[in-house]
């Protein structure tokens, strides 16, 4: 993988992550279709099915043991969508299970999660490339009526989320840009250097 070519915001290596490409992948830069991302319109948690909960509660598992970090690996990837977080082959539509059964199609478990960072439950930090997840005072709440909800025998798909006026409010609308920017400037949210990147190739403002 050409080190310059992926220091272009919103180019990214299928199948590559810090311990290298993905069994399988070869390293093969792709563009992110923000275009396609970002038209996207959020599902309303009241909308939400078996495939968002279950991910929500891999993302809480991920924040208790791993510090926020998820494994690319466990969740669906469409190479389409998210070309950097892709790992299998996917040649058919892998949609959405929403409220009721019904299919939410071109929409993956990182469609949920900016599904559930819309709904201020979880912050993205990091980076858009090496996200970290950190749940809110309204994510753990829903966390823990799920936890309640599955130790009772209950499952996923009809787990139903406690009543809004029962939630902490939602925190201030977390923006997609700052999440590109840090990825274009290769920074960690508290503004530090991401794990292994040395710098940019070239100073980002005037030189003396």
């Amino acid at each position: 993988m050409n080190p310059q070519t992926a220091r272009v915001p919103g180019h990214y290596a299928a199948g590559w992550n810090s311990a290298g490409p993905a069994p399988g992948f070869s390293p093969t830069i792709m563009t992110r279709k923000k275009d396609t991302y970002r038209k996207q319109k959020p599902i309303a948690m009241s909308q939400w099915g078996k495939d968002h909960w279950s991910t929500l509660a891999y993302i809480e598992c991920r924040c208790v043991d791993h510090g926020g970090v998820p494994d690319r690996r466990h969740m669906r990837a469409n190479p389409e969508l998210h070309p950097q977080f892709a790992h299998i082959a996917w040649e058919d539509d892998i949609p959405t299970r929403r409220k009721g059964g019904k299919l939410k199609h071109n929409h993956d478990d990182w469609s949920c999660v900016d599904d559930m960072v819309a709904e201020g439950l979880v912050r993205w930090l990091g980076t858009g490339m090496n996200p970290v997840f950190k749940l809110t005072e309204r994510g753990l709440a829903v966390c823990t009526a799920i936890r309640k909800h599955k130790a009772s025998g209950g499952n996923f798909a009809g787990f139903i989320p406690p009543p809004e006026d029962t939630l902490p409010p939602r925190p201030e609308p977390q923006d997609q840009d700052e999440i590109d920017l840090r990825e274009a400037l290769h920074l960690t949210a508290d503004g530090h250097p991401v794990h292994g990147y040395a710098g940019p190739a070239a100073p980002l403002g005037p030189t003396p």
